[in-house]
């Protein structure tokens, strides 16, 4: 099961604690332990859109990472620690807007197939690769 944290309607628990209590759920429903994974995005989904590359630069019609950041604080989105915006969805389709480009999947799926994610450090996403790696493993 995979969502983001943002309008699951929860707010009492961490995303973590989220995850653990309905993975314990799916448990008591009869999916074996081990096999029943939850993963609550935290923040959205479309933070990995940010990672630090080129791509992301050219797709946003930008001139460099600088110019990403400089254009983040202009617009007066908050910027974390790991120099991504608070609010990566509303960022990211707001600069579509302004050039005028059409939020789609194509585009997701150009910056996928470009923008390497070795360096990823979200916890989310860690947790999603250590899932698929302990369920496929490596032959």
């Amino acid at each position: 099961m995979v969502f983001d944290y943002e309008g699951s309607g929860e707010n009492n628990l961490s995303a973590e604690d989220l995850e653990k209590q309905l993975e314990e759920q799916l448990i008591t429903f009869g999916w074996n332990a081990g096999t029943a994974h939850v993963l609550v995005i935290d923040p959205e989904l479309e933070n990995w859109v940010w990672a630090q590359s080129q791509h992301l630069v050219d797709l946003l019609d930008l001139s460099d990472m600088n110019s990403v950041k400089e254009w983040l604080e202009r617009e007066n989105f908050t910027i974390l620690d790991n120099q991504k915006p608070e609010r990566p969805k509303e960022a990211f389709e707001l600069r579509l807007e302004q050039i005028r480009e059409p939020r789609s999947s194509a585009l997701y799926k150009e910056l996928a197939s470009k923008v390497s994610f070795k360096n990823c450090t979200d916890r989310s996403f860690q947790k999603l690769i250590e899932i698929l790696q302990n369920t496929f493993p490596a032959a």
